[in-house]
């Protein structure tokens, strides 16, 4: 293990499940075992000083009663918050860790009397909890005391626990439900250590009132971003001036545009060690890949130097949490708002020499958008069978395509759709066909219950992007996915927000061809794999705010003339893989500098 590796692990954590549907509310995910005593211990020692009797001794401590008396003295003020506590896995695992350190460090022996007073000092004088779910917060508290009274072998059963009143009113104050990013702390009560795994919430799910009371009180608030970002803020607001921190989170704010913020913030702490998880399973049967976060509550210092350890792709996280591919240090200075990319060596020198050679960013040459909103597609949207129906008329309606419509290179709809077609730009326009008009009328009462809407005959106002020009040829792809999905459009269509579109501006329509090819092929997946927000389960996110900074490299004539003649031919034909193979290796070419 690496420069701050702690004692192997004590004990067990194992704690009750709860139902599924209260954790999908509540933004629950069980953390696994072993990582949560993996981020206690990596966490909690390094707060006490010389944690082991086979560290050397530090100049001017001469024996080890010293580092006993430091300890002795330093262990019961010692504070540890979870302030998303649950059914109390984190705590538990601090419990065990300091109950191994005052045996084995300070006392060396331990009768089974002495054990458990320890036991209940350590609950009541060092740890502290807070979550807004109730019946987990019962669960915590229940499990410390159970965990006081016995260690890790569980209360027998018509047992009753003989913690005093005192120690148990303590813990309930100390162990409570609150909302910890608005409960008020005092300096007088920050803490040592915070330890958690947040709740894992988009800010869409949120009340109103909640998003206000945020976006006023945490700078790493983003509307469309999660929760999580403003409870890492929160986190080192509870800490005192250089606590530590151990999170667990999903990756993708290393990458999120929504997380700017978040990242800016954590550039200005002294950042210890990420541990990059990856693509490893952290918590089983959830698609999320998680990274684990160890910072310092200070500011950055002068030459500093994080740790970043990188995990198997094949590893288990949440069963091998300590297998390594690979660790290595940064300059923290690279952390800031753009995002973490902690590109290996190789990517490094293939990006820098692409952005030597290029002529400017895909959202120099190209109009970027996502897909329209009609705020009740279930309405607008109609079939062949409601347009024949209803009469509906031809000039009143728009192709109609979704993402799973869009494959490289090509367009297989499974149904024909259409969108009728009435906005706010073309005011009144859709009462000139009475037809169509008559059948949105029927479903008034649920159109008139959209949100930003002017007229309920309309789409949703405020969205400009249907003044684009959405009848010239144009590039649509699907938003997310694991690897590029790109096709070129000539009907016209519109799509929902699941669909984006790239459309050359004016000057550089001779590049379509070119566009499409790039945007599809292996350069471009790489590029993403190291830069684009990653979701779970291994797929991207292609929104127009990532594709914008695809660097481009436009090629000389005659490479420019094989790379349309080929994309040509695919379109006119079922991609062939030959085809294709060819094509990608043109663009790989293009971009190396030199082609393997």
């Amino acid at each position: 293990m690496s420069h701050d590796s702690p004692p192997p692990p004590a004990g067990n954590g194992s704690f009750p499940r709860s139902d599924r549907a209260r954790r999908r509310k509540l933004g629950i995910v069980y953390t696994p075992e072993q990582i949560v005593d993996y981020i206690a211990r990596h966490t909690i020692y390094k707060v006490i000083p010389y944690p082991r009797l086979s560290d050397p001794l530090p100049p001017g401590d001469r024996t080890q009663s010293d580092l006993r008396e430091k300890q002795s003295e330093m262990l019961p003020k010692l504070r540890i918050l979870d302030p998303a506590c649950g059914d109390g896995a984190f705590l538990l695992a601090a419990a065990q860790i300091l109950f191994q350190q005052r045996i084995t460090t300070i006392l060396g022996t331990c009768t089974d009397a002495l054990g458990r007073t320890i036991r209940e000092q350590i609950v009541t004088d060092n740890l502290y909890g807070f979550d807004t779910d109730e019946q987990a917060v019962s669960r915590c508290r229940n499990t410390l005391m159970e965990w006081a009274e016995t260690g890790n072998m569980p209360l027998p059963q018509g047992a009753i626990n003989s913690l005093t009143s005192a120690s148990i009113s303590t813990l309930q104050k100390h162990v409570h439900v609150a909302d910890a990013l608005v409960e008020p702390i005092t300096s007088a009560t920050l803490f040592d250590v915070v330890i958690c795994n947040p709740p894992y919430v988009t800010m869409t799910d949120i009340t109103a009132k909640q998003k206000s009371q945020y976006a006023q009180r945490f700078t790493t608030y983003h509307a469309n971003g999660d929760l999580y970002y403003i409870f890492i803020e929160r986190s080192f607001s509870l800490l005192k001036p250089d606590g530590q921190l151990g999170v667990i989170v999903p990756r993708y704010f290393l990458k999120a545009p929504t997380a700017r913020r978040l990242r800016t913030f954590l550039a200005n702490k002294r950042c210890r060690v990420i541990d990059d998880l990856g693509q490893t399973t952290a918590f089983p049967g959830v698609g999320i890949h998680a990274t684990l976060l160890f910072f310092q509550n200070c500011p950055p210092k002068a030459n500093d130097k994080g740790y970043l350890r990188i995990h198997p792709k094949s590893a288990k996280a949440s069963s091998n949490i300590n297998a390594l591919e690979r660790e290595e240090e940064f300059d923290v200075e690279i952390l800031g708002a753009g995002p973490w990319t902690f590109q290996s060596p190789a990517y490094q020198q293939f990006i820098t020499q692409v952005r030597t050679r290029m002529g400017g960013y895909l959202g120099e040459y190209c109009t970027l958008a996502k897909g329209v909103q009609t705020g009740k597609d279930s309405v607008f949207v109609v079939n062949d069978e409601i347009i024949t129906s209803r009469k509906i008329e031809p000039r009143a309606l728009r192709p109609w395509l979704k993402g799973g419509d869009i494959f490289p290179f090509t367009l297989k709809p499974k149904t024909s759709r259409y969108v009728i077609f009435s906005t706010l730009h073309e005011r009144d326009a859709i009462q000139s066909y009475p037809n169509a008009f008559s059948y949105l009328r029927e479903h008034q009462t649920e159109l008139r219950q959209r949100s930003r809407i002017a007229e309920w005959y309309q789409w949703r106002k405020g969205d400009e992007r249907v003044t684009l020009d959405w009848a010239h040829p144009k590039i649509i792809g699907r938003y997310k996915g694991h690897h590029p999905v790109f096709a070129l459009d000539t009907r016209g269509s519109y799509f929902s927000q699941d669909v984006v579109l790239v459309q050359p501006k004016a000057g550089q329509g001779e590049y379509l061809h070119f566009f499409l090819a790039l945007l599809n092929s292996p350069i471009v997946a790489r590029i993403a794999h190291h830069e684009f927000k990653e979701l779970a389960y291994g797929t991207y996110e292609w929104y127009p705010q990532q594709l914008a900074k695809i660097p481009v490299i436009i090629p000389e004539s005659p490479i420019l003339g094989e790379i349309n003649a080929l994309v040509t031919q695919i379109l006119k034909n079922a991609p062939d893989d030959l085809l294709r193979t060819k094509l990608d290796q043109l663009i790989t070419n293009l971009y190396q500098k030199s082609p393997k």
